[in-house]
């Protein structure tokens, strides 16, 4: 079983600043108590809970297995295909792992912008209240865009991330199209213990006065409009009401127009994603994740026999990854690259994370004024100056704020500059739109932000 990936990444840099092993401590329950049940996405944090990156620059993580759409634009099979975009869609979600620290809120305006040669992909935070980020990716054969509202809650011991909005994959060789929408995200154990980050959804349970806060799969759905086929994978949460479940484990169907049951996929959210025929599923599957629980995917032991359910799964890539094990007679789809043995100094970053804050001098010139690199507090925190960070974020919102109030007072609505309110070509629902301009480089309209 052979899964060959290229890696895209042509390195700007490979580290930042080594300052995260040094940061203070800090309490977040001490912030978050007075907010409970309350939307937390306009709530101003200290610096010293943010990683130096835009939420924008986030999304743009998104990108990170790029090869895997210019697979998906060269794959014929509808079956194989979709199999293939639920690999990307899953592998958008692996850089969570470990990330504790929230990105910068991006500034109404601001732009982000990676231009490389498998992709580029512009992103506009167009709208302040609610938050909407809008990005727009285009390759050879595909183009990939969407918007998230993200909405931030607490619940119980974790703080549920719901990323409200749509992902499109357009193909043009094959006139297909496929739509889905990410999972939440919580972060676990924000009162006491260590921090972890699931994929899945709370579910309140009230026993008299008492409070239980268990968690319950993530459901995500993709759908191609042209051939019919679904794809429902489940985020298996590793906490339930009834105790432990399978850990960080996805598995799922993909189905024809008939509803039947066509293949299964399975995996690791942090980790793979694989596929089989129905049957091998159903007869291994339990097996498969009684082997997980008890021993770490990286420690398991292969099996040189091919007919056994539980084998090894290999991949054939250009990258270091670590071990994984799969039922017989799988596809490996996708599998995530190892991050750097530093990454807890570096905020958690992987390699793709590292790169996108780092501004070349002759790019510098290429770029809008509003580019998130160009923020002076991310550049701070990034280079370990808390407290200039900090005066510098206190800052610009306060320019926002002044830039609120001066339209408000002249009833000039915001306008963004490279994203239009359209509608959806398969929903038929509002939908964020590239205006395709933005490539054309003339900052001569742009704000000042910074």
């Amino acid at each position: 079983l052979t899964l060959r990936l290229q890696s895209c990444r042509s390195h700007y840099r490979d580290a930042i600043a080594r300052v995260n092993a040094k940061r203070e401590k800090a309490n977040a329950w001490t912030i978050l108590k007075h907010s409970i049940g309350s939307d937390l996405t306009r709530l101003t944090i200290p610096i010293v809970f943010n990683e130096p990156l835009s939420f924008l620059q986030r999304l743009t993580e998104y990108m990170e297995y790029s090869t895997l759409l210019s697979s998906i634009a060269a794959e014929e099979d509808p079956v194989k295909r979709i199999e293939k975009v639920a690999a990307f869609a899953v592998s958008a979600l692996s850089s969570n792992h470990g990330r504790l620290r929230k990105p910068f809120n991006p500034i109404l305006g601001e732009t982000y912008q990676l231009d490389k040669p498998e992709f580029r992909v512009c992103c506009e935070q167009v709208s302040h209240h609610p938050p909407i980020s809008a990005f727009h990716a285009q390759g050879t054969g595909f183009k990939f865009y969407g918007s998230i509202n993200p909405r931030i809650k607490i619940r119980g011991q974790s703080l549920e991330i719901e990323p409200i909005g749509l992902f499109t994959l357009e193909l043009e060789s094959v006139g297909d199209v496929y739509t889905w929408s990410n999972v939440n995200t919580l972060v676990n154990n924000i009162i006491v213990g260590a921090l972890t980050i699931e994929q899945a959804r709370p579910l309140s349970i009230i026993f008299a006065s008492y409070q239980i806060v268990p968690y319950k799969e993530g459901n995500m759905e993709i759908t191609s409009h042209r051939s019919g086929l679904k794809c429902v994978l489940q985020f298996k949460p590793t906490t339930t009401l009834f105790g432990s479940s399978e850990r960080r484990s996805i598995q799922g169907y993909i189905t024809n127009q008939q509803k039947h049951r066509i293949r299964a996929v399975y995996g690791d959210w942090t980790q793979f994603l694989a596929s089989c025929n129905v049957e091998s599923f159903k007869r291994s599957f339990p097996r498969w994740t009684k082997e997980r629980s008890g021993t770490p995917l990286s420690r398991t032991a292969s099996s040189p026999d091919q007919s056994s359910s539980v084998i090894r799964l290999v991949s054939d890539c250009d990258f270091a990854h670590p071990a994984v094990t799969g039922i017989a007679n799988s596809t490996l789809l996708w599998q995530v690259e190892a991050k750097p043995p530093f990454a807890p100094e570096f905020f958690g970053f992987n390699h793709f994370a590292m790169e996108l804050n780092c501004l070349k001098p002759a790019a510098s010139t290429s770029l809008p004024p509003t580019d998130s690199r160009l923020r002076p507090d991310i550049r701070l925190l990034e280079k370990g100056n808390l407290e200039a960070a900090e005066k510098e974020k206190l800052r610009l919102e306060e320019k926002q704020r002044l830039a609120f109030e001066a339209r408000k007072k002249s009833k000039q609505p915001w306008m963004p500059r490279w994203f239009f309110l359209g509608t959806h070509s398969e929903t038929n629902k509002p939908c964020w739109l590239f205006s395709g301009t933005y490539w054309q480089r003339d900052w001569s309209n742009c704000p000042d932000l910074f």
